[in-house]
């Protein structure tokens, strides 16, 4: 009976304390400020028994060593997973270092998973840990590609990696070649269609693609230009080298000030106009490690 009463007094105790935690803030939940080990063990622990348990239930898992399938993984992943967990062989925005739990970087920590596990956890996501749960906006089939780019991961070196998204890239460079190629170039058009109908000298679209298109333009001092986000992913126009992870991706004429659109979602836009002449150089925060970089050339109006 001792024992008894023992052991309801302390859960009493330990519930009044956990009450006492939750109804006066005491626990900081900073992300600056980490976990306790016991916290991290638990929560560590149960992630991966929870992933294991329910990713038996996923056992139609298709051949990942298609390359056509690599080559569609490697765009999801960069579009969809990179701005958390990096790219091979390069470093990870600073935002996702400063995230907790901090996302691992797949093409180090992806060996310890099985393909289904990776599937469900791209398709359920994580809670609180912010990684989504794609499974209610895309189909099985669209995920797969990603579990096959992940799965080869770890084994990839950065000649692989280019390999798979070189020639998007090639083709994306000879439609701008060709557009360029017949009369006057891009921007120089959008420039006169602006100077007679009042609109943005420029007009820059941010694509499925993660590039900025076209990736130069030339506008004159006291010019607008306009970026449209024509993907169905999150972009940024950042000119701010606080911002970046490599501050070496932003380049401002003396005298200029940064500029941020902040996260701009799928139709949305954002304008500058452009006052000191000069070369800027800016960038997407969620995209930077995929090279999502653009240039303003700005030259002194007439």
């Amino acid at each position: 009976m001792k024992i008894l009463w023992t052991i309801i007094v302390l859960s009493v105790i330990a519930i009044g304390a956990g009450l006492a935690v939750i109804f006066t803030g005491a626990y900081n939940v900073a992300a600056t400020d980490g976990h306790f080990q016991v916290v991290r063990w638990a929560l560590d622990t149960t992630f991966q028994n929870s992933v294991a348990r329910r990713a038996e239930d996923v056992t139609d898992v298709p051949a990942l060593d298609d390359q056509a399938m690599l080559r569609e993984g490697a765009k999801k992943y960069v579009a969809m997973c990179a701005v958390c967990h990096g790219v091979p062989y390069e470093a990870r925005p600073a935002m996702a270092k400063h995230m907790l739990p901090e996302p691992p970087h797949l093409s180090q920590e992806a060996t310890h998973w099985a393909p289904n596990e990776i599937f469900w956890i791209v398709k359920n996501g994580v809670k609180m840990s912010g990684m989504p749960a794609f499974g209610p906006t895309h189909a099985d089939q669209e995920l797969w590609p990603i579990v096959a780019f992940v799965d080869r991961l770890p084994e990839m070196s950065e000649e692989d990696y280019r390999n798979l998204t070189v020639q998007e890239e090639e083709q994306e460079k000879q439609k701008t070649a060709g557009s360029e190629a017949n009369g006057a170039s891009t921007s120089e058009r959008q420039t006169e269609s602006a100077q007679e109908n009042g609109a943005a000298a420029a007009t820059v679209g941010m694509t499925d693609r993660l590039k900025f298109d076209p990736a130069q333009v030339t506008v004159q001092t006291g010019q607008t230009v306009e970026w449209v986000n024509s993907s169905g992913v999150p972009h940024t126009v950042t000119a701010d080298p606080a911002k970046a992870s490599d501050p070496a991706h932003v380049v401002l004429p003396e005298g200029a000030e940064t500029f941020d659109s902040g996260m701009l979602q799928p139709g949305d836009t954002f304008t500058h106009t452009f006052t000191v002449p000069g070369r800027y150089r800016y960038f997407c925060i969620p995209h930077e490690a995929a090279g999502m970089i653009a240039e303003v050339e700005v030259t002194e109006g007439s």
